[in-house]
């Protein structure tokens, strides 16, 4: 009888626990996420000696407060935890400031502590700063000295009950190598795996020089991207929504991230991010930015990769993130929401309490406040100049590389002005003048370089209480204490705004009159032409006082001055300049004339010169609609795959670089090449003679038109900048290179074309092709949208022409 009652309690404990467990296996999970910690125990501070404070006073990370808004943050998911049930708490590396082996000795044990009290499980990967860092220091002497760094073996070992103690698998590297050593995956509640994966590097076989030493980018190995697709194809075949841990960017989170700031996200992401996305991957926590902010990226099977990064928490603006975990429906979904640091507990550094939020009360104004964005402009100018100054040209050098001869434009000058028969001697005395003029600068300044950059600095500093809209700087003024309602706003408002903008997350200008304006007004030159007349005004000063004589009035000379200075960076809007030069010193008495010669002058120049390019950027970082408008810091991400993939210019699935050319000894015939991303091999082109039939959407040609198409995979390089000759920011990508040589064309005929994947509907703007009576294929090619462009701005031109001869 006993043993039957005992098999009848064995038997409803085995039913009753059945749909428990699989309820359990697929249940919601709440987990926190904290990022960048860069912590300094105030052991290692000297007890917040003088020599430590000095040292980081500058700094827009508050190093000294990091232990208290440690404090704070873990008090505060300790209180959720018991409230709304967190689980887990993920860290995504840059635990300590430089890999200090006490710092990770004292948070490893701090973190212990907090699982101890709390019953949530913490799980760390590492940062870019953490291991093999030479930068390692302290101050426990009350001076700055190096400290012990920390090594990857000694990493696993201080953090083995941080995540590593719940691990179902743990990447071994290939022997004789590290990188990625500190990875592994953890089966997490609910129905999900966790792959904390460590793509930083620190050791000699992921290092450019071969050295054992942190290098601050990221990359994925070969073994590595083995091992996390095997996780993830072990996670899926278990039924288990997978989520990814690390510290660097797998996604592009603005346009310029990857071209300009390369340190910030993978190597090679954009291979690797697609890897991810199809093996299943389609949640990514990241950091490293140290700004919140969300992305979503598709593979071209149109599965999602949503990159999550959070903002540091030792910076502004000082915040953590919550996520509710989710597999209804068979798909994973994140609600995710942003919270302050100081959102249960106040920051309390050295006996005092910071009023809340922290992030407005101290933050900002400690990182970005305290001297100013003009002193951060200047340090930043002063480094463009020192580029300048390196290249040796001078100021005709890069003249000469922006397209403009002095020669060739007084001559085009003269033609304009009558003067090529009845004053001969103009022509001659502007080009004297020019350069007699660039000459002096020259000898002054790439003499003695660092008087120039002393005045770009200084100028750089007083531009930035100039005054750049007549629209008040208001968004801000309440939270952020920055702005004035009684004037229009100025040059340092402006980057005030872009920097919190861009750290706080949530970019979008709708509400924001003042920085959209600013950002237009970028866009055409006008602020930056302003920062250059205030540099032409030093210029001419410090040559007139030094005794030069231009043989023009002080006017004049700066309108000259400003001209050169700004020609040779490539800005349209200098030819202004040049007009007010001419009419100051007399050359002309029209004042139509100087319209017209300003927009003549400005067509020598291809593209839209540096402050267009800059404004580019400038929206790129200021409106973000990536997964949407102001979702950046709550968003509910639903990893659903896309059946139609988006397809841009920008993520390299429509063609770009697109240019065409005669075939040189051939008649009737023409060359058209085109870059597209590494994984889309078509290489289609659609022919119809223009006014003719629509395009049917496959590769196609008229008939007797013969085409002959050769796809190259490779590895191109590209320049994020480029202005009046010069080149910024070289970065490389994978891409296609598609040629097609086009034969069998009619003379004298004009040929709609577009090129790309057919298949997938990628296709390229039209563009017109025309061919001579000659039989020659004509060398250039614009598209559709290219020609009205054109046609609007010689609309434009006419129009302030006429309302200049109107008002004279």
């Amino acid at each position: 009888m006993k043993k039957l009652f005992c098999a009848a309690v064995a038997l409803i404990l085995c039913f009753t626990c059945m749909p428990f467990s699989a309820a359990a296996r697929e249940m919601p999970v709440r987990a926190a996420v904290l990022s960048d910690l860069h912590l300094v125990p105030a052991e290692l501070t000297g007890q917040y000696c003088k020599a430590f404070l000095d040292y980081y006073a500058e700094d827009t990370r508050q190093h000294p407060q990091s232990e208290a808004l440690l404090e704070s943050a873990l008090a505060a998911v300790a209180e959720h935890a018991r409230r709304d049930g967190i689980r887990y708490l993920f860290i995504a590396g840059d635990m300590s400031k430089d890999g200090e082996y006490r710092a990770h000795e004292i948070l490893a044990r701090r973190l212990e502590r907090f699982e101890n009290e709390t019953g949530v499980h913490v799980l760390v990967i590492n940062g870019n700063h953490d291991i093999n860092n030479s930068s390692a220091s302290t101050f426990e002497k009350g001076f700055y000295e190096k400290a012990r760094k920390t090594s990857p073996e000694e990493w696993l070992s201080l953090y083995r009950n941080l995540g590593y103690d719940l691990a179902c698998s743990v990447f071994t590297p290939p022997e004789g190598e590290k990188a990625g050593m500190l990875s592994y995956s953890v089966r997490l509640e609910g129905g999900y795996r966790l792959i904390a994966f460590d793509a930083e590097k620190y050791s000699a076989d992921s290092t450019s020089d071969g050295a054992d030493e942190r290098e601050g980018y990221g990359n994925i190995s070969g073994a590595l991207m083995e091992w996390i697709l095997s996780e993830c194809a072990a996670a899926r075949a278990a039924g288990e929504e997978i989520i990814g841990l690390t510290h660097h960017n797998v996604a592009s989170h603005f346009d310029i991230e990857a071209p300009v700031m390369p340190k910030l996200i993978l190597d090679n992401w954009l291979v690797q991010s697609e890897m991810l996305a199809d093996a299943g991957m389609h949640l990514v926590f990241s950091g490293h930015v140290h700004q919140n902010d969300i992305v979503t990226a598709y593979s071209d099977s149109g599965e999602p990769v949503t990159d999550v990064s959070t903002a540091s928490l030792t910076g502004f603006p000082n915040s953590f993130r919550e996520v509710l975990f989710d597999r209804a429906g068979g798909r994973l979904t994140a609600d995710i929401k942003t919270l302050d640091v100081d959102c249960e507990q106040p920051v309390v550094f050295m006996g005092k309490p910071y009023p809340q939020p922290y992030q407005y009360s101290y933050s900002f104004g400690q990182s970005f406040g305290r001297q100013g964005l003009g002193v951060l402009g200047a340090s930043i100018a002063g480094a463009a100049v020192d580029g300048f100054l390196g290249a040796g040209e001078g100021i005709l050098g890069l003249l000469a590389s922006a397209g403009v001869e002095p020669e060739s434009l007084a001559g085009d000058l003269a033609v304009r002005l009558g003067f090529a028969g009845t004053n001969p001697e103009f022509a001659e005395s502007l080009v004297s003048l020019i350069r007699k003029t660039a000459a002096e600068i020259d000898k002054t300044y790439l003499r003695f370089p660092g008087q120039l950059k002393k005045i770009v600095e200084d100028t750089v500093i007083a531009a930035a209480r100039m005054q750049v809209s007549d629209i008040p700087c208001v968004r801000f003024l309440d939270t952020l204490g920055f702005g004035n309602p009684g004037r229009g706003g100025n040059f340092e408002e402006f980057g005030a705004s872009l920097v919190a903008y861009m750290f706080g997350g949530n970019e979008d200008l709708g509400g924001d009159p003042f920085s959209a304006d600013c950002v237009k007004r970028m866009e055409n030159g006008e602020i930056l032409g302003k920062l250059i007349g205030k540099i032409a005004c030093s210029v001419a000063a410090q040559l007139l006082e030094d005794g030069f004589d231009p043989g023009v009035g002080k006017q004049a000379f700066e309108d000259l001055v400003a001209f050169l200075l700004g020609a040779s960076l490539g800005e349209k809007s200098s030819f202004a300049a040049l007009s007010d030069f001419l009419w100051e010193s007399g050359a002309v008495r029209q004042a139509a004339d100087c319209v017209v010669l300003s927009a003549m002058a400005a067509a020598v120049f291809k593209g839209s010169g540096l402050s267009g390019e800059i404004g580019v950027w400038l929206r790129s970082l200021l409106t973000d609609t990536s997964p949407g408008l102001c979702r950046d810091s709550f968003a509910f991400i639903d990893c659903q795959p896309v059946r139609e993939v988006p397809a841009t210019a920008e993520n390299y699935r429509i063609p770009f670089r697109v240019e065409c050319g005669g075939l040189p000894g051939s008649l009737n015939a023409m060359q058209v090449t085109w870059l597209t991303k590494y994984s889309v091999l078509a290489g289609d082109i659609e022919i119809i003679p223009s006014g003719g039939a629509c395009f049917g959407g496959s590769s196609a040609a008229p008939a007797g038109v013969r085409v002959a198409v050769q796809n190259e995979s490779t590895v191109a390089s590209f320049n994020a900048l480029e202005a009046a000759g010069l080149s910024f920011f070289p970065y490389r990508l994978p891409v296609v290179r598609h040629r097609a040589d086009i034969s069998g064309l009619l003379p004298g005929r004009t040929y709609l074309c577009r090129v790309g994947d057919a298949r997938r509907g990628w296709w390229s703007e039209p563009f017109e092709v025309r061919t001579t009576l000659a039989g020659f294929a004509g060398i250039g090619c614009r598209t559709i949208a290219q020609v009205r462009s054109l046609y609007s701005i010689f609309a434009a031109m006419l129009k302030i022409i006429f309302e200049a001869v109107a008002r004279f």
